[in-house]
């Protein structure tokens, strides 16, 4: 997953990955969690303030008015989220963190560009990803150089 897919995915999911632990199985053919993951969570719930405790229950409300399908949605995404290794989860986190942190004109950038790397072909993306993995492996001066070259270029664009 790129980064502009993980920020994506954590913008659009990152309210209800709280929500998600409260989430009950819907049958009970389901896989049910637990006792010890039960009396953990609530554990954690009345760690909670109240203030934090009345936010989940927002978000509660909020995801129990969702369409079915956007529900199911969010709960498959929720589990891959669960299945990934701690380094990713951290990696999201941090991702997730900037985000937030970003001014809004750049988050339209870049959800501009995103929806433009969407349109993109199967074999542009895979171009794009080999030149991206080659970017990341040049020496920091080597990227600077080529950083400043690109808005030289730019600029000159501009004019």
């Amino acid at each position: 997953m790129s980064n502009i897919n993980r920020r994506f995915f954590l913008a659009r999911f990152s309210s209800v990955i709280g929500v998600a632990l409260l989430i009950s199985p819907r049958s009970p053919a389901e896989t049910s969690p637990p006792a010890e993951s039960a009396s953990s969570a609530l554990e954690k719930w009345k760690s909670l303030t109240p203030e934090a405790q009345e936010a989940l229950k927002n978000k509660w409300s909020q995801f129990k008015a969702l369409p079915p399908e956007q529900q199911q949605r969010i709960r498959s995404n929720f589990e891959k989220y669960r299945n990934l290794s701690p380094e990713k989860r951290e990696r999201i986190q941090k991702n997730l963190v900037r985000w937030r942190n970003l001014g809004e004109d750049r988050k339209m950038k870049l959800k501009e560009k995103f929806s433009k790397w969407r349109e993109f072909s199967p074999e542009r993306k895979r171009e794009l990803r080999e030149r991206a993995k080659k970017f990341r492996e040049l020496s920091p001066d080597r990227k600077q150089e080529l950083r400043q070259k690109h808005r030289e270029r730019k600029r000159q664009r501009s004019n």
